[in-house]
């Protein structure tokens, strides 16, 4: 992910929880396990009914999802998950 968004020139930020989280905390240990990755976008007051989010951070989270989707291949998945 971070190669493509380096790529197309999206810029990223990171964050680490203390507490909380999200499926993909589950999902890459469950089973066999999955490769997962959380693409948030920055939302100021995300569990209220007043949440703000500037246009360009939800803009550059479509390119970067897109951007993701078209680099995934094949042998993209199968690096992965071996």
């Amino acid at each position: 992910m971070i190669d493509t968004a380096e790529t197309a020139g999206i810029p990223l930020q990171f964050d680490r929880m203390a507490g909380g989280g999200t499926d993909a905390g589950a999902f890459h240990v469950w089973g066999q396990g999955a490769p997962s990755i959380a693409i948030c976008p920055p939302v100021r007051y995300i569990h209220s009914h007043t949440s703000i989010m500037h246009l360009d951070d939800f803009t550059q989270t479509v390119d970067l999802i897109v951007a993701l989707c078209q680099r995934l291949d094949a042998a993209t998945v199968q690096a992965l998950v071996s």
